[in-house]
């Protein structure tokens, strides 16, 4: 890789086999209080990002082939979810679980006919709900179960105009948004959402547009007033499903996959949220050249390819004389999600599903090529959410969801649960190449380091106000490498429970979103034979840090000009996945493009355009 001036080397093994897909938006909720998105896709995939710390991804729950979630919640920071099955379940976000669901038997039957949007309000007193059919909307009294008032909608050119959503103003008017009312502005829009003072509305459909709606005087001598429409962009590819109201911004999201944050206040921005897996999907056995990728319901084991040793000048491609060869493939039991997955640096690998951990060791005969999988028994009380060898493949960490820490020898079964410091949530854990340490981070901004002898708190590092969204251990030295949401990066040393002093002198000079803004740090490694260099990566940006230059205010606009400084970022992979170092120095990166993403999706919807065959 390199970038302007001076270059960084690697030789790389770049895969982009990894299938990863994402599934469609089907809603999008926001929560004022916490200021956390709730997404659902449509295999009941559940993820809660934080827009307050660029988006980062807080956590996940696994979806189910035989669940739907159609619709998404937010009441006083607790979240509810719902969905064809006519259940509603809580979704726990302080032990990432879910609670037992709620039928709701008499609710549904108050309905008669096609029910296709729903919106509700209280008028002196009385609670009144608002549902939109085919050709139809009808108000019903919550109290009595029974129809109020129905309206009853126009056919145009001979088709039934059909209400895929409602809403309604403080003033008690109702907004809707059908097949063929707006029918100047767009074909079918299925989705809408006001701003906070009730003066814009903004739609989206399958025509992939995203539309306002302002509500302006009619006439100066007028009380009378009417709706304005503007085109705000045309990003999405597909269909789009479902919107939100955010932090000044609409939140748009649909079939392609994909979040569009778009600034409505002050200048106007477009901003795309990738649309990433859970963190832990991809791990590299460092010293067999093994890769592991983690989809919903199986892993994968591939060896990789490798290639002739290059010489000082070669540039680009180098041609392999051994190709890739994907080794086993481990199923979840009866079809279960798998909740993470890890493997050891000489090619154990275990895996978590909602039944429990399974843990098997990798045996591979070199002539022919020849894979026995031998299961290792497996003593934890409950499935896990996060897991981790420590480097000789002796021992394994466990964060249980119950919230306990564990870790078993592999060899013997026997367990031993570490004293926790405090109970939040563990959303990333890493375990020092000494197999000494091993440090968790929460989600409230807390790092802990814990003793792997005899499983004692040591210290904790200074709280931050970002959130940590990656964090290693250094090979070279007892220093744990954190970085942090809002793109800064620190070192703590963990002998002297004191940032280094590397850090005390630089980490302050980060600038804010000094990468692209709505992206993290995912991922960090090291170069095996340059302690000095720090790898680190977002969605789109592989990054080297030099800590042996100044680090003088990185910001967006001087990183892509001042030839001095310490990063060097190179920007040829998106959707960049993983990216990690093996034992012999080479860069194994896991990028999955958006164009094969895309090539999944159903066709888009086609409109005909004057001039353009």
């Amino acid at each position: 890789m390199a970038d302007q001036g001076e270059q960084v080397k690697f030789q790389v093994h770049h895969i982009r086999f990894f299938e990863y897909q994402p599934q469609t938006i089907n809603c999008i909720a926001y929560d004022e209080v916490t200021h956390r998105i709730a997404l659902s896709r449509a295999d009941a995939t559940v993820e809660i990002l934080n827009t307050k710390e660029n988006w980062y991804q807080e956590m996940v729950f696994p979806g189910n082939k035989d669940a739907s979630v159609e619709t998404l919640l937010w009441c006083q920071g607790r979240l509810f979810a719902g969905g064809i099955s006519g259940n509603v379940v809580e979704l726990d976000l302080v032990k990432k679980l879910v609670k037992s669901p709620t039928t709701l038997n008499n609710i549904s039957m108050m309905f008669l006919g096609r029910i296709l949007s729903i919106a509700w309000y209280n008028q002196d007193g009385v609670n009144i709900v608002i549902t939109g059919g085919i050709n139809n909307i009808r108000q019903w009294s919550v109290k009595s179960g029974q129809p109020i008032s129905r309206m009853t909608l126009g056919r145009k050119f001979q088709k039934d105009t059909i209400v895929w959503c409602l809403a309604m103003t403080n003033d008690y008017h109702f907004i809707e948004m059908s097949a063929w009312s707006l029918a100047a502005v767009t074909s079918v829009h299925a989705a809408d959402v006001m701003n906070k003072d009730e003066t814009k509305v903004y739609t989206g459909g399958v025509d992939s547009t995203l539309f306002q709606f302002t509500l302006h005087a009619a006439d100066p001598i007028s009380e009378r007033k009417r709706w304005v429409h503007q085109r705000l962009h045309s990003r999405h590819t597909h269909d789009i499903r479902a919107l939100a109201y955010a932090n000044d911004s609409v939140v748009s999201g649909g079939v392609d996959t994909l979040m569009w944050v778009t600034k409505v206040k002050g200048k106007q921005t477009v901003s795309e949220v990738a649309p990433l897996p859970p963190p832990g999907v991809c791990h590299v056995a460092k010293t067999k050249n093994l890769v592991q990728l983690q989809y919903q319901n199986y892993i994968e084991v591939w060896r990789l390819g490798a290639a002739k040793a290059p010489s000082a000048e070669t540039r680009g491609m180098l041609p392999l004389i051994e190709k890739r060869i994907r080794l086993v493939r481990l199923d979840a039991r009866d079809g279960h999600e798998i909740l993470c997955s890890t493997m050891s640096s000489n090619g154990v690998i275990a895996f978590s599903d909602v039944r429990g951990v399974r843990v098997f060791d990798l045996l591979i005969s070199e002539t022919p090529t020849s894979v026995t999988l031998k299961k290792v028994k497996c003593t934890f009380a409950h499935p896990a959410h996060h897991l981790m060898f420590t480097s000789d493949g002796s021992h394994l960490v466990a964060v249980l969801i119950t919230g306990s820490i564990q870790v078993v020898k592999v060899s013997t079964g026997e367990i031993h649960a570490f004293n926790r410091a405090s109970e939040s949530l563990i959303h990333r854990l890493t375990i020092s190449p000494d197999d000494q340490h091993l440090a968790v981070a929460t989600i409230n901004h807390e790092v802990h380091i814990y003793s792997m002898k005899n499983y004692q708190h040591i210290c904790s590092c200074p709280v931050q106000s970002s959130q940590v969204s990656a964090l290693t251990f250094s090979p070279h030295s007892c220093v744990l490498v954190l970085a942090y949401c809002n793109h800064s990066i620190y070192e703590f040393d963990v002998v002297k429970k004191n940032y280094t002093q590397w850090s005390r002198e630089n980490s302050e000079s980060f600038g804010k979103n000094w990468l692209k803004p709505l992206c993290y740090i995912q991922n960090i490694a090291f170069s095996p034979g340059d302690p000095q260099k720090i790898i680190f990566h977002t969605s789109n940006a592989l990054c080297v840090l030099d800590k042996t230059k100044p680090l003088l205010n990185v910001t967006l606009e001087t990183k892509k000009t001042d030839k001095t400084l310490a990063v060097r970022c190179s920007y040829k992979y998106k959707y960049l996945l993983f990216a990690d170092t093996t034992s012999d120095g080479m860069l194994v990166i896991v990028e999955r493009p958006p164009s094969e993403i895309e090539d999944n999706l159903l066709p888009s919807f086609k409109q005909k355009k004057f001039g353009i065959s």
